[in-house]
């Protein structure tokens, strides 16, 4: 668990063979959407309304049919708004919006079942 009490960045690890980076570091004191992408499908930028929130895509290939769910870094905060595509927060099922903290745990579903993406919240800072 963190001490910062207002994080200012935060690491994804990535693990996925459907994405080249193997961590992101992610400012929090902004107001631009993280998108993740479901497994085998990679991240598309269309889905998002700014360069910048194209640039803290987890996955790096546009698709426009693409599945995802969307990580707002707003005040400090990481909040997670769910779609079909995250199985398990924590080995639970999400609802809604979530807010996440170290050593959470993202599992997302896919077209592939055989390439599991899991997303560790690794640090915040």
């Amino acid at each position: 668990m963190s001490t910062n009490v207002n994080p200012t960045t935060v690491t994804l690890r990535i693990m996925s063979t459907c994405s080249s980076f193997e961590e992101r570091t992610i400012a929090l004191n902004c107001h631009f959407p993280v998108n993740i992408g479901a497994s085998g499908y990679q991240e598309s930028s269309i889905s998002t309304f700014s360069s910048a929130s194209a640039e803290n895509a987890l996955f790096d290939e546009a698709d426009s049919t693409a599945l995802h769910a969307t990580m707002f870094p707003m005040a400090g905060r990481l909040t997670c708004i769910t779609t079909l595509c995250i199985t398990t927060l924590n080995g639970e099922k999400p609802k809604g919006i979530e807010t996440l903290r170290v050593n959470d745990v993202i599992h997302l579903a896919g077209k592939d079942a055989m390439a599991p993406v899991i997303i560790l919240v690794a640090a915040m800072a």
